[in-house]
């Protein structure tokens, strides 16, 4: 997993110098072998081996918040393991990763014991246990009549531009889902969906299609856009009905106040260059992929929830995640935790080098969000993956990769706090504890000859 997310986070910079490649990849490298090297360092001390877990996660969680680093959390393996990994709702997905790392130690050492220390074979048969037992008991008490929203999913199975002709295509698509989808709540456009500055004043008539559209058809819309002021953000925004009503009564040009969610990780090089805030000249590292994203972005600060109305005049709560967001935990959790009932993942998978397996791999962090914050999600692709998966990580509805889709699907709403969603930063933090301690006595250890290595 950790090698091929790598692979992934790489291809990008094939198409810019060698020298940011191969800086790039070094550091990559580096980041994914630390607890590799610091065992190695400590390989002839009996018990070193047993600290590797905590390390791991360690490593990976605290490089989540290094801007050169792409999240390569081996608990996203366990994925199509759906009942068997329930307990991401207590430890997140740091958990799997522990328990992977957990269960390869104690193997490693039952081989160079020759198999001979059965007290070890049965440690690791019992480890099954309590996460099955556990996918068993929250299957068992899951509430079965929870209210739900219907939500229109948008794939257009193009590149987004910065010309009207995506959007009309938007709004066709939309259009036809409608004819069949009579009681859609929500319709869900992608990342980049509106290729501009959404308020810019060269895009007054783009903007007017969009709010006449809306407030026609009377369903409120989430997509992805862009804001430039002074910095240019990447940005979900929410436009209900009536705010396509009272904007249609407003001069063209006028910009009006709306609440939006601005992207807090950009991905390197391709939507910000790392450290460019303080270096400005780093600027020009940007790799410009498309014709929609052709200057550096900044950073968003604040996290937003969205409120709509359905068809039953219920208000329903809604968190988005931008793309590469979804590879970070404590976002997703953070929405839940200030009142999402669901969660949308608006993406932008347009690289021409991605496969089919590397899309699927990007799309399968949604089902593990959805198990760490038991809230359904609706992922919204521009070229596939776009699906749904309920609270417990399995898919309900999924699209095809590189061709146009449409499809409407129920989110089932919840206000269930996880324990995850609670203390987010709870089992990692105590991973870097135990990591501390652990070293601190491996350096005062005296190093002897052992045959566990």
């Amino acid at each position: 997993m950790n090698s091929v997310a790598l692979s992934i986070s790489l291809i990008p910079l094939f198409k810019t110098t060698w020298l940011l490649y191969v800086a790039t990849a070094f550091s990559q490298a580096i980041f994914l072998m630390t607890p590799w090297l610091i065992l190695w360092w400590f390989r002839q001390i009996s018990w070193g081996m047993f600290v590797l877990p905590f390390l791991w996660i360690s490593n990976e969680w605290l490089l989540t918040f290094f801007p050169l680093s792409i999240p390569t959390i081996l608990g996203v393996t366990q994925i199509e393991n759906t009942p068997f990994i329930q307990y991401y709702d207590l430890t997140g997905v740091f958990g799997g990763s522990f328990w992977v790392v957990l269960l390869n130690v104690l193997l490693a050492n039952l081989i160079l014991k020759g198999f001979q220390y059965r007290k070890l074979l049965y440690i690791i048969l019992s480890m099954f246990l309590p996460p099955l037992f556990y996918g068993i008991w929250i299957f068992h008490l899951s509430e079965t009549h929870l209210p739900t929203t219907k939500v229109g999913i948008i794939q257009t199975g193009l590149k987004p531009t910065r010309d009207l002709k995506y959007l009309y295509n938007l709004i066709f698509l939309s259009d036809k889902l409608l004819q069949n989808n009579q009681q859609v709540d929500l319709i869900i456009f992608p990342e980049t969906a509106v290729g501009w500055d959404f308020w810019g004043k060269d895009y007054a008539q783009e903007r007017q299609l969009l709010f006449d559209w809306i407030s026609n058809t009377r369903i409120p819309v989430i997509f992805g856009a862009f804001e430039h002021k002074v910095k240019m953000f990447n940005i979900a925004m929410l436009i209900t009905p009536e705010f396509a009503d009272y904007a249609l009564n407003q001069p063209l040009e006028t910009v009006l106040p709306i609440k939006i969610y601005k992207k807090q990780h950009l991905f390197p090089f391709i939507e910000q260059v790392p450290f460019s805030d303080y270096f400005p000249w780093l600027s020009d590292l940007l790799i410009k992929e498309n014709d929609v994203i052709s200057i550096n972005l900044s950073s968003g600060d604040h996290f937003t929830v969205f409120s709509f109305s359905n068809h039953q005049q219920n208000v329903s709560q809604i968190g988005t995640l931008l793309c590469y967001e979804a590879l970070f935990p404590e976002i997703s959790a953070h929405l839940t935790k200030i009142g999402a009932q669901s969660l949308a993942i608006l993406t932008n998978d347009d690289s021409e080098t991605l496969t089919e397996f590397s899309y699927y791999l990007l799309a399968s962090h949604a089902r593990v969000r959805a198990i760490e914050t038991r809230r359904d999600i609706a992922r919204v692709s521009t070229t596939g993956f776009s699906l749904v998966t309920n609270r417990f990580g399995e898919i309900e509805k999924i699209s095809q990769p590189f061709q146009e889709d449409i499809f409407a699907h129920n989110l089932t709403l919840s206000n269930e706090l996880s324990f995850y969603v609670k203390y987010p930063y709870l089992f990692p933090l105590f991973c870097v504890v135990v990591s501390f301690i652990g070293l601190m006595s491996l350096l005062k250890c005296p190093i002897r000859k052992t045959t566990s290595y």
